[in-house]
């Protein structure tokens, strides 16, 4: 839903995310599942990948930099205090019909990339990007910027596609729903556990 598309018919958009957000069911992320937010009023987005225990690992850009860094849902969704470019009321997450999408080498391709800095680049070395790069182990450097092969969204889902053996167009955004949804670290263990003892290989 993007941001013309607000404003070109505001009850009819305000009606689909209330569909989406609040009649539908809610995905469950799993560990290495791809998450994404909102920027400016939906025109654009911002990914990261979710490790459990409530924490998220974003590609954060700071005046020019980009730190890889650990985040709660409340941050993820709203970013710093003082931004105004994550605008959105939900957290949504990659999925196959209704059930996350996650891997356990997604999540620790993003751990372990934790306090790396580099040059942020918007068209390039970005959120999408980095999280391409958590999906296939491919750099961006591997592949021609031009393709938009990791550094748009569509990038993000191509990867997803490749990575679970999904049809074209086979990724679906489901509401997560709001920080106040996601497991606190005492139960996330759990759910670790569950999901780890039900990978099935694809």
């Amino acid at each position: 839903m993007g941001f013309s598309n607000i404003l070109d018919n505001p009850f009819t958009s305000l009606a689909e995310s209330f569909v989406k957000n609040v009649i539908m069911d809610k995905a469950t992320p799993q560990v290495g599942s791809i998450l994404k937010v909102d920027l400016w009023g939906g025109a654009a987005a911002h990914t990261g990948v979710y490790i459990g225990n409530g924490e998220i690992v974003e590609l954060y850009e700071d005046n020019g930099i980009g730190e890889i860094r650990i985040v709660k849902p409340n941050k993820f969704l709203h970013g710093e205090p003082d931004s105004l470019v994550r605008t959105g009321a939900y957290i949504y997450c990659a999925c196959e019909d209704n059930v996350a999408l996650g891997a356990a080498e997604i999540a620790e391709r993003a751990k372990n990339a934790i306090g790396e800095k580099h040059i942020y680049e918007l068209v390039g070395k970005n959120c999408h990007a980095f999280v391409s790069y958590c999906i296939t182990g491919r750099t961006i450097s591997n592949k021609k910027i031009s393709d938009k092969s990791l550094w748009t969204l569509m990038g993000v889902e191509n990867s997803l596609e490749e990575r679970f053996l999904l049809p074209v167009n086979g990724v679906t955004w489901r509401s997560a729903g709001k920080p106040k949804d996601f497991p606190t670290s005492q139960n996330s263990d759990n759910l670790v556990a569950n999901f780890a003892s039900s990978i099935i290989p694809r």
